[in-house]
């Protein structure tokens, strides 16, 4: 599986001629996604259960501030 990333989109370079503008992404971290966050347990039947947030049922592409990875 892929990697996925958060980015920031800060600001934009703008040709007021052509109208193009040019953005310059900064890498701010690793998105972790609930089914692979180290503060989630699944119970065999596809619940998920977020330590963290005291909460069942979370979506298995649902991500967070504060997931870590197994």
């Amino acid at each position: 599986m892929a990697k996925e990333y958060i980015m920031l989109f800060d600001y934009a370079l703008y040709n007021e001629d052509t109208g193009e503008a040019c953005f310059k992404p900064k890498m701010v971290g690793e998105l972790v996604r609930c089914k692979d966050c180290k503060h989630t347990k699944d119970d065999g039947c596809g619940a998920i259960y977020c330590k963290k947030w005291d909460r069942w049922e979370m979506p298995e592409d649902y991500f967070c501030a504060d997931g870590e990875r197994r």
